[in-house]
């Protein structure tokens, strides 16, 4: 019999017998809740916050470009430098809104999963459904399996899969 087998038999020999059972521990403190996350605190007053460019993916003329913009890290705001946002993308059109496949060169493409971030070096122009811009990725031979439609500034695309390649699952 292994200790922890005679441990248990004896509480249970000791428990029928109608030996008192050993106090119980009391339990322990409860943890005090998590202090609240620090608000970082303000530039003092008359100094601007540091501000440097980056370069971001945006659609112009329909064409993928990467343009320099003015990105606040302490308010997280990006700002073109004097430039506004191009027009072309995908995120207030009805269609998109309400998840209607897109018909493009007699197939039907639906939409597939949620908005990523694809490296505009990765996608080329392959169309265009209702003045939007559409993409298939760089290496694609013939009809792509996919497409990807701008949803907003930052390289974010919506992808797109042919109806030829959605089926049932079988499982």
């Amino acid at each position: 019999m292994t200790p922890r087998a005679a441990a248990v038999l004896a509480a249970a020999l000791l428990a029928a017998c109608g030996s008192p059972a050993p106090p119980s521990a009391a339990p322990p403190p409860a943890a005090p809740p998590p202090a609240p996350s620090p608000v970082p605190p303000l530039p003092p007053p008359g100094t601007q916050p540091v501000e440097r460019e980056i370069e971001v993916c945006v659609l112009e003329n329909g064409e993928l470009r990467g343009v320099m913009v003015r990105y606040n890290p302490l308010t997280g705001d990006t700002t073109p430098s004097g430039r506004p946002v191009p027009p072309g993308y995908a995120q207030d059109a009805a269609w998109y809104i309400t998840g209607d496949p897109i018909p493009v060169h007699g197939v039907r493409y639906a939409k597939y999963g949620l908005p990523r971030v694809v490296r505009r070096e990765e996608l080329v122009r392959y169309g265009e459904y209702r003045g939007i811009a559409l993409f298939a990725d760089a290496g694609a031979t013939g009809r792509p399996e996919i497409l990807y439609v701008p949803v907003r500034p930052g390289c974010e695309f919506q992808p797109y899969v042919g109806a030829p390649f959605i089926g049932a699952v079988r499982g």
